[in-house]
């Protein structure tokens, strides 16, 4: 796929965003086709080689084992799933507490991208900024950068 220039040449990565928490279904890739969404390779791409930090809280169970096969997986630096003994957990806020804690960053430089509203608004009950993704077009360069600008809005709060 191909990519215009101005697809990202305005992303602004804030100093104080180290890391970027995705979902998987219907954020990262469409949960029925299999596919990954038009942005979301490039976007994972941008990040790694800007060093930002990158991890999956999703509710598949099969979320690391999609992620190995469609050779993704090296792009996180940890995966939050859904196990089969707990197939009733649908909160975030662990896998949240449990990315952050392993990748030492605080909630306040992390960011959420998810198509689920109640994940964004557990993502807010944490202090860490969200970005409510279209789950029909999937992450776009676009909601990045939204994300990016959420963290100047914050700053600029304080």
């Amino acid at each position: 796929m191909s990519y215009l220039l101005e697809d990202f040449i305005d992303v602004k990565i804030p100093n104080d965003c180290k890391l970027c928490i995705f979902d998987l279904d219907d954020t990262l890739k469409f949960k029925y086709t299999g596919t990954y969404s038009r942005d979301a390779k490039a976007i994972l791409q941008y990040m790694k080689y800007n060093n930002i930090q990158m991890a999956v809280a999703s509710l598949n169970i099969y979320a690391k084992k999609i992620l190995l096969n469609d050779e993704t997986l090296f792009f996180f630096k940890d995966i939050q799933n859904r196990t089969f003994d707990n197939e009733k957990d649908f909160d975030k806020i662990k896998m949240f507490t449990r990315i952050c804690k392993k990748l030492k960053i605080s909630y306040e430089n992390a960011i959420l991208f998810d198509d689920n509203f109640i994940h964004c608004i557990e993502a807010s009950c944490v202090n860490m900024n969200y970005i409510e993704v279209d789950g029909n077009k999937g992450i776009t360069w676009k909601d990045i950068k939204k994300g990016m600008n959420k963290f100047v809005i914050r700053r600029k709060s304080i």
